[in-house]
């Protein structure tokens, strides 16, 4: 990948850390632990060699991108000098491997739907970085950058339904979905965090998604009637095209119109 021009590289070079120093961020909350050492060795084995110091989320006095039950996400730099997100299993996590989720997010990578994977190992998966706002906390500048968001989120979950894949946490797509705003023009959003996805025949994320929107700030108010619950039941027994873009249209024009 290209370096991320959203960080300029005098902020980078003010605030790289080798990883065995920034154990305590990267390994929180147990940074002396066999599977820490485990970890860092497996990532120095991909060529990642330095910790970034950045992120809204401070853990031990350092600052990473994210912190969740089972995972700790962060910035950091390969031997080449390119600048990669890390999704690192925490020692106390209950799961035992992120090779599952990198499977199905190498698939949500290559159709666009996720952002590009660039390596996936038992302790972590590494992507090209989308630094955010979420979606659940981004105000859109206007109308027509409400829409587009819209149609593309629901087309890109559409492509998951398609694949087979089931999200499984995209009722709660504030979190979910996450916009890159580094590019020229309108953000575009990426949906994370398979953690839960499973293999599916039924589709559900269109219909998950969309009964969701109401959570996220910039569409509250967003509700699912009658008539797109029938269009919705009818298009999980179809996956019709044509159908999905009857919903798509129909949701734009109720929730941001």
């Amino acid at each position: 990948m290209g370096r991320n021009l959203c960080i300029k590289e005098t902020i980078l070079a003010e605030r790289r850390l080798k990883l065995v120093e920034a154990k305590k961020a990267i390994c929180y909350p147990n940074p002396d632990s066999q599977f820490c050492n485990k970890l860092i060795d497996s990532l120095k084995r991909v060529n990642i060699v330095e910790f970034v110091n950045y992120g809204e989320t401070c853990v031990a006095g350092l600052r990473i991108l994210g912190r969740g039950w089972s995972s700790n996400v962060f910035l950091a730099l390969t031997l080449d000098g390119d600048i990669v997100a890390v999704k690192a299993l925490r020692p106390d996590s209950r799961r035992k491997s992120l090779l599952w989720e990198g499977s199905v997010w190498s698939v949500a990578s290559m159709a666009g739907v996720a952002p590009r994977l660039q390596a996936v190992d038992k302790y972590f998966v590494v992507y090209t970085p989308v630094l955010g706002p979420i979606i659940g906390e981004y105000v859109p500048k206007s109308s027509l950058e409400r829409k587009y968001l819209l149609r593309l989120i629901i087309d890109k979950t559409y492509v998951l339904d398609v694949l087979g894949i089931a999200h499984n946490e995209l009722a709660r797509p504030e979190y979910h979905v996450i916009l890159d705003l580094c590019k020229k023009g309108l953000p575009e959003p990426f949906i994370v965090d398979y953690e839960s996805s499973t293999l599916s025949a039924k589709p559900k994320n269109v219909s998950q998604v969309i009964g969701g929107l109401h959570r996220i700030r910039a569409f509250t108010g967003c509700m699912v009637d009658n008539y797109l619950r029938k269009m919705l039941r009818e298009y999980r027994s179809t996956l019709s095209p044509r159908l999905l873009a009857e919903i798509r249209e129909y949701v734009v024009m109720m929730c941001a119109g």
